[in-house]
């Protein structure tokens, strides 16, 4: 688990092929595609992911706007 940490990416975490849970909530991702593409090669494993209260995950829970969903769908311009 590394909730909470200000966390923008996962380029400073070693490869850990054998996890299975990462728990990412209330850190600074915002590019949801460049987490995506660096994960599976960091964990090969990983059978369940949490990033709520991230830039790049828009909750109701967290106070999103519609206008983030959209960008969420739209993916970047």
């Amino acid at each position: 688990m590394a909730d909470d940490n200000k966390l923008a990416n996962i380029d400073s975490f070693p490869a850990i092929p054998t996890l299975r849970t990462l728990s990412l909530n209330k850190n600074l991702i915002t590019s949801l595609a460049m987490f995506l593409r660096d994960a599976p090669v960091k964990f090969a494993g990983l059978g369940y992911l949490s990033l709520l209260g991230n830039p790049c995950c828009p909750s109701e829970i967290f106070g999103s706007e519609k206008e983030d969903y959209r960008r969420l769908a739209l993916g970047p311009r």
